[in-house]
Parts: C-alpha cells; structure tokens; sequence
C-alpha cells in the first residue's frame, strides 16, 4: 500500500468532512430550542448496539464515548472509522402529516497507539444539529380598515461540531484512563417572520443568531473484572465538566414592505456570555464472553437544568426581555442497552464472522417548550459488521445499523416524529507500524 497516497486520502476525506458540517441534514421542529437536536459520541459499533458504549473496550473498533478505551490499541494498528446517516423522518400533529429525507456525513475519528501503554485519537463529529422550516395561520384580525390574516414562519439552521484530540492510558493491569480535549464551534440561526394578508401592513423579522466556538474536556475511566477464563466485565464511567461560553447572542428586528422589497430599519439587542454548557456524568457495565458475546448498558445525565441561555421572555412586570438565564432547559437522562454476537470469529464460514448487533434506548429532552416539561425519546437499534476480505489483514469492517427513534413532545401543538436512520460506517484497520524484516 502506498501509505503516503492513503494519508493524503484521509486529509482531504477530514476537509470534506468539516465542509460538509454546514449542510447538517437534519429536519426537525424540536431543533428551534436550545442548541438544537443533540448527538451523543456514538459511532460504529455502538451506534448499532442502542448507543451503548462506556464500558466497551476492543482494540479494532474506536469507542470515542470513553477516551479511556483508546489504550485498547495495539502497537502494530492504524484504526480509521468514518460515517455517513440517511435518514426518513415523517410527522404528524394528529391532522397534518409530512416527510422528509436527508443525508449527512455524520463523523470521522482515528486511532492509534503513540507510546506504550498510551492510545490516541482524534476527529469530528456533531455536538448539535439544527434544521426546520415551518408555518402557522392565526385568525383573521377586523378593524375599521377591514380584515388582515397574520401568519407566521419559523426557520433555523447551523449547529455546533465537536473536534477531539484524547489520549487513553493503561497505568496498571485492568485499569484505563483518558481525556479528550475538545474544541466546540458553529453557528445558530433561528428566525421568525410574522407577516400579513394586507399588503399596507408591514412585516417584521425576528432572528436570532450566535457564533459558538469554546474549548472543554472529557474525563473516562474503564475497569476490566476478569470472572472466568473467557468471562469479563468492564466498568465504565466518564465526566464533563460545565463552563460558561463565552460568546454572545444577538437578536435583531427588521421592518420589511409587504413585497419585501423595502427595508425600514432594524434594532439590535446583544447579551454578552449568554451560553453554558452542562456537566455530565456516564456510567456502563459491558459483560464480553471470549470473542463470541458482548453486552452493554449505560446510563448518561445532562445537567442542562443548571445552564443559561438566551431567549426572550416576559419578565415580572410583564415586560418582554431579550436575556440569558436558567430554567428554559431540562436535565436529560439517557438510558441505552445493546449486544454484540459473533458466531465464530475464526471461522472460514464468513457469515459465521458477521458481527450480529441489536439495542434500544430511552431518553427524555432538555429543551423545555413554553415551560412544559420535556418530552421523550424511544429508539430500536439493529445493525451487522461485516468483515472486509482484502490483501492485506481481513481485519478491517463494515458497519451498517438501522435506528428507528420515535419522538414524543410534551406539548400537543408540536408534532410527533418518528426518525428511520440508516448508517453506514466504515473501520479501517491497517498494520501501519510493523517492522519488516527482508531475507
């Protein structure tokens, strides 16, 4: 192999990457609040396994949820993992029903060992997603001038991507620690436009933006419990500290004629420091028999009850506010369950080497709607790794999963989604550090 030309291909595969986070290929009503709709660290196998991750630890699949999975590496290998979701999403209020389909290149990670007893990695991928494009019709408003329909269409667009750099360390015999270093960036976008059926009334534009671009750090642990010659349990835990984001909101009016031709003015109001982000605390179990089984659950908590954010409210004199402040979003909870089968990894059966991979998980929202508590998520997962028969090692995979997430809003106005996903990821493992010897 030609190992100049193949890292050449990753740089420019990682530039298409960062460029391709500006078309984020969600749609979602949901995304209008907060940060929008969240992505959890799941990639690969796990995504395929309920997004349950902490606690697993192999040494040719990259685990980014836990930095402290990276010292699972070997010396010889060179992993690269990286993924694209076409997604289906159909609502419905009970009356009205849409669809929508879209395409994302959702991540890119790299792994490898630097020294021993040390892992690392590095990569992309989403923190948040925010993508929507709806409308309402009020009722029509008489006067002495006559009668005027007020509508109103909201739009939003942007999200932030997380970059990572971590290292995963194996200071004793079953015991890993690890950190990521990451660095958070991107725009959000949010607009409202109320506008009217007579064409003598003016229409305002409400919009709402932000630059996000902040530094933060993710801890792990992983414990390895030998129980039998070929049984073994691995503890893991992780832990993200909350910081305030320095950057500011700003949120502009503009008067427009009715044929949006003619500008009439604008206002500015700007909030200083009007983003936090929450801590985090995860903790997983996963249960590996040999090469055969494995089986995973977690458990993660979002502290978002405890950040700031801007939105404009009314405040106790009944006042309307533009300010940043808690209790406009929710704690949210994730609970995610998954298991991994190979019949026989050995074998010259290739089906019998097929990783076989099913999970589920259950999440409430973070992002309150009008002060009404957040609704809920419910997903299935199933997915197979398929071995890669090359030249070189037959170790590299293929992993496709199927997710299906039903979204419950607590508000009625809201519609319900229902999410059908297909990733397709690839792992690359290639012996980039063996030492050949010649006759």
């Amino acid at each position: 192999m030609n190992i100049k030309r193949y890292t050449f291909s990753l740089l420019l595969l990682a530039l298409f990457m960062v460029n391709s986070y500006a078309q984020n290929g969600v749609s979602s009503p949901l995304s209008r609040y907060g940060f929008g709709q969240l992505s959890d660290m799941t990639i690969g196998r796990s995504t395929a396994m309920g997004g349950a991750g902490l606690g697993l630890r192999a040494g040719q699949q990259i685990n980014i949820a836990n930095p402290a999975s990276y010292s699972a590496v070997d010396s010889l290998t060179f992993l690269l993992d990286a993924g694209v979701t076409l997604e289906n999403t159909n609502y419905s209020n009970g009356t009205i029903k849409l669809n929508n389909k879209s395409a994302n290149f959702e991540y890119l990670a790299m792994q490898f060992r630097a020294f021993r007893k040390i892992g690392m990695a590095f990569g992309f991928a989403p923190f948040s997603k925010i993508g929507y494009d709806f409308g309402e019709t009020k009722e029509p408003i008489t006067d002495i001038y006559g009668s005027t329909t007020p509508g109103f269409s909201y739009t939003g667009e942007g999200g932030v991507t997380k970059a990572f750099f971590g290292i995963g360390w194996n200071p004793i015999a079953g015991l890993s620690v690890g950190v990521n270093g990451e660095f958070l960036f991107g725009n959000i976008t949010h607009s409202i436009t109320n506008s009217y059926s007579n064409t003598s009334v003016f229409s305002n534009v409400r919009s709402y933006t932000a630059r996000i671009s902040t530094f933060n750090t993710s801890w792990g642990l992983q414990y390895e419990l030998p129980v039998s010659k070929l049984d073994k349990l691995t503890v893991g835990a992780t832990f993200t500290p909350g910081h305030d984001v320095n950057n500011a909101a700003y949120r502009q009016d503009y008067l427009f004629d009715a044929a949006n031709e003619k500008y009439e003015g604008s206002t500015t109001d700007t909030i200083q420091n009007a983003f936090q982000l929450p801590k985090s605390f995860g903790f997983g179990v996963t249960y590996t028999h040999g090469r055969k089984l494995t089986v995973s659950a977690d458990f993660m908590l979002q502290k978002w009850s405890d950040c700031k954010y801007p939105m404009t409210y009314a405040d106790e004199n009944g006042n309307s506010t533009f300010g940043s402040k808690t209790g406009f979003l929710s704690d949210r909870k994730k609970i995610s369950v998954g298991a991994e089968y190979i019949p026989n990894i050995m074998s010259r059966n290739y089906l019998k080497r097929v990783r076989y991979r099913v999970g589920g998980f259950y999440a409430t929202q973070y992002a309150k709607v009008d002060k009404f508590e957040p609704g809920k998520e419910l997903g299935l997962t199933a997915g197979l790794g398929l071995p890669i028969q090359n030249q070189w090692n037959n170790l590299s995979v293929v992993n496709l999963s199927a997710q299906y997430v039903h979204v419950e809003p607590s508000v009625k106005q809201l519609p319900v989604e229902n999410h059908f996903r297909i990733c397709v990821g690839i792992t690359f493992d290639e012996r980039w550090f063996m030492k050949w010897k010649a006759d």
